[in-house]
């Protein structure tokens, strides 16, 4: 029976917040077998004993920091779901865990949405275990990108003298690029409000040495040949992406939303497609078999995918955001993008929102699927129906 139950390991070194989890924990997930650490070395010893699904550290801890702990846990129990808790961190001790952190937790965090962080991960690796993408998916680390502009990038980040338009200039004309670098700093990798919209202010806020040995030590960009057949394939979806994020972040602007929901919204329109972008991108044999499919069977693309691989777009894009530590919010939005009223918040602030009703109004080709936007669900949270019909004719 317990073979049955989440597994959860909590390390922290200061032993009045790790008994205030344990005490939040019972009582709100007492069916959990939950287990605490004082340190990272007392965690390992646990390891050894115990198999668990999730590991929640903090970042702070004397001896092994939890970005080490974490790295050690990836290298010897790789399934294990592996999150941490930063607060103003130093960005170089942060750097150091991008690749064996799945999710940057920023503190202080209640334990409930600890508990939402985890339950949400763990949902969704439980989807990608019955498909057959799911032991590639849990190595993938990073977005295509064309390589020409990556070298591009590199030899201009070794220029002295390079000014950060100018690395903006180049990191806009990949979408991979752009997607990847305001992921980065709108996550809570970086502990702060999610409202930077631009690459130069994302560009800025990294810092071009920061950029630099991100590109370098954590291979966030994955670079594709020039001659790949699927690159054509690659820029139809990266611009259906670019597209959709505009469309998003316009619905949500005419809704009156703030900076930050507006920013969502045009992130979430951008990532609403990555789940076909990682298939076309790295299994490209699949990816033909199921546009042969849908289009001989005369199947819905969503359809073609569940038949070819398994699992559906939207569950490879948020559970690869999860991944690369993206918050909650951007997540909801691309795996409740044809179902908005499933993500956790539901109403005119959540990005989720936008993104379906973005993804209903542009128009469709052979890579992207048509939406049937949730009129009456929209409605009944006051989003305006009448608009979604002007700018859906429009399009």
């Amino acid at each position: 029976m317990n073979e049955q139950r989440t597994r959860v390991l909590f390390v922290d070194d200061e032993s009045l917040i790790l008994k205030a989890m344990q005490r939040q924990c019972r009582r709100i997930r007492p069916a959990w077998d939950a287990h605490f650490a004082e340190s990272g070395y007392a965690a390992l010893d646990m390891l050894e004993e115990w198999q668990v699904d999730v590991i929640i550290s903090d970042m702070r801890m004397p001896g092994m920091t939890g970005a080490e702990f974490l790295a050690t846990a990836r290298e010897r129990w790789p399934a294990t779901h592996r999150m941490i808790l930063s607060g103003q961190t130093d960005q170089s001790s942060l750097l150091e865990g991008v690749g064996a952190v799945h999710r940057f937790l920023q503190k202080p965090c209640d334990m409930k949405q600890i508990i939402y962080s985890i339950e949400q991960s763990l949902q969704l690796r439980k989807e990608m275990c019955d498909s057959q993408l799911n032991t590639y998916i849990t190595k993938l680390e990073s977005l295509p990108v064309i390589n020409s502009v990556y070298r591009d990038l590199m030899t201009a980040l070794d220029d002295p003298n390079v000014s950060i338009d100018s690395i903006a200039d180049i990191v806009s004309r990949d979408a991979g690029l752009s997607v990847k670098v305001l992921q980065l700093v709108n996550s809570a990798f970086y502990c702060i409000p999610r409202r930077i919209d631009s690459i130069v202010d994302a560009v800025r806020r990294i810092g071009l040495s920061n950029l630099q040995s991100l590109a370098l030590i954590a291979n966030i960009f994955r670079t594709l040949d020039n001659d790949n057949e699927w690159n054509t394939v690659l820029s139809q979806l990266w611009a259906a992406c670019i597209d959709t994020g505009a469309c998003a972040e316009q619905y949500a602007k005419l809704h009156n939303q703030p900076p930050c929901v507006c920013s969502e919204a045009r992130i979430g329109g951008m990532l609403s497609l990555i789940g076909r972008v990682i298939l076309v991108a790295f299994q490209p044999e699949k990816a033909k078999e199921l546009l042969n499919i849908g289009e001989r069977d005369s199947i819905p693309l969503l359809d073609a995918e569940q038949k070819v691989c398994g699992i559906r777009q939207q569950v490879v894009g948020a559970y690869s955001l999860g991944i690369w530590a993206f918050d909650e919010r951007l997540i909801d939005a691309v795996l409740h993008q044809y179902n908005p009223a499933n993500a956790s918040v539901y109403d005119l602030t959540h990005p989720a929102v936008y993104v379906h009703a973005a993804r209903a109004t542009i128009r469709t080709h052979r890579l992207t699927d048509d939406v049937n936007v949730d009129i009456e669900s929209l409605a009944s949270i006051g989003f305006d129906v009448e608009l979604f019909e002007q700018l859906k004719h429009a399009a």
